[in-house]
């Protein structure tokens, strides 16, 4: 029996849940809103909060506790901090809302918008923050452009 066992699995292990909550608090925080499952937004409500609530009190221990929380992210903290804290300063909770959308064609599964109170024609995600860049991931399109151009000018010149 599960008693006052806190959150829901989703059926994924420990470090795969981590990664799916941060994944889809880091979309909420740089975009205001994320399309998910209804499951998954619920289990991801708790942890978004928490996040801001952190936020809210901008000490060092805050800080290094929601960085940890977002898996070494220094933009993304940064941000919520500087932007996402301030703007729920004189709010005591409630910083998230659930809005049911459609049923997933696939599977029929309910899919729902998380999205932030309050900041949904704000400024603040007009805003672009830079988030790292994943290792492996490919610096520029132009050299693969490039690459092409010289290897339609060989065939070209082989047809000739």
């Amino acid at each position: 029996m599960r008693h006052k066992v806190f959150g829901k699995k989703l059926n994924k292990g420990n470090a795969e849940r981590r990664a799916l909550l941060r994944n889809i608090a880091k979309g909420v925080f740089l975009h205001g809103r994320v399309e998910t499952t209804e499951a998954r937004a619920k289990a991801s409500k708790p942890f978004v909060e928490k996040i801001i609530t952190k936020a809210k009190k901008g000490d060092l221990a805050a800080r290094r506790r929601v960085l940890s929380m977002l898996g070494n992210d220094t933009k993304v903290t940064d941000f919520v901090f500087s932007e996402i804290g301030k703007e729920y300063k004189d709010r005591s909770g409630g910083y998230t809302r659930i809005i049911r959308t459609r049923e997933r064609l696939n599977d029929n599964a309910q899919m729902v918008i998380l999205e932030l109170v309050g900041m949904e024609e704000s400024d603040v995600f007009k805003k672009e923050v830079k988030v790292k860049k994943v290792k492996g991931e490919k610096k520029s399109e132009g050299k693969e452009q490039k690459k092409d151009k010289k290897i339609k000018e060989k065939n070209v010149k082989k047809r000739n």
